[in-house]
């Protein structure tokens, strides 16, 4: 992903990793940019509290977008059962709906769609950084 993509891009604050709710594990929020000092740093916006907060880019998950999640499909189709393909389709659904709490938890709920929907901020901003180098 691009700079450009990340900016407003919709992100859940890992509730497996973040674990003081003052850090508001578990809400959304969105990318506003990522640090020039430190490019594991990202600052997000949290729209209805109307506050700013720092976070590691690896607390940060991510849906995948729909292209990688739906190569993700294919690549896995063998291994999915017909619970397996409505979760993963509710995920999306509920995404471009823009009830984003709602698939955040739908992917993070099913430990066998979790890795095919969802991750963190990092892997999705390392192979831009590849292939810029």
């Amino acid at each position: 992903m691009q700079g450009n993509e990340i900016k407003r891009r919709v992100v859940m604050i890992d509730p497996r990793k973040t674990l003081n709710k003052l850090l508001y594990a578990g809400e959304i929020a969105r990318v506003e940019f990522i640090s020039n000092c430190s490019k594991e740093i990202a600052i997000v916006h949290f729209d209805e509290r109307g506050i700013y907060n720092a976070y590691n880019i690896k607390d940060l998950l991510v849906i995948y977008p729909e292209r990688l999640l739906f190569e993700n499909i294919c690549k896995n189709f063998g291994k999915l059962d017909d619970n397996d393909m409505r979760e993963i389709f509710a995920v999306v659904t509920n995404y471009q709906k823009r009830y984003y709490e709602d698939s955040f938890r739908i992917g993070l709920k099913n430990k066998q769609i979790a890795p095919l929907c969802i991750t963190d901020l990092g892997s999705i901003l390392r192979p831009a950084e590849l292939l810029s180098l």
